[in-house]
């Protein structure tokens, strides 16, 4: 059984707050955009380095991490 995913909304709200898309953060992030696209959609699950790295350029402050993962 598969458990089900829910899109990030609130991440990319972030994303957009911060002026960002999802072709300049890839890079910075080092997921490709199809990869981040899909993670951000929710059809797969950040890794721990990549939520670290995306909280970095997103200016994410770890107690504020459960509200964007």
């Amino acid at each position: 059984m598969t458990k089900k995913q829910i899109p990030l909304n609130a991440l990319k709200g972030k994303i957009r707050e911060e002026g960002q898309s999802l072709r300049k953060l890839s890079p910075l992030v080092g997921i490709a955009t199809n990869t981040l696209c899909l993670k951000i959609n929710g059809k797969y699950d950040f890794t721990c380095s990549e939520i670290a790295k995306m909280c970095e350029v997103l200016n994410i402050e770890p107690e504020d991490i459960p509200k964007y993962f």
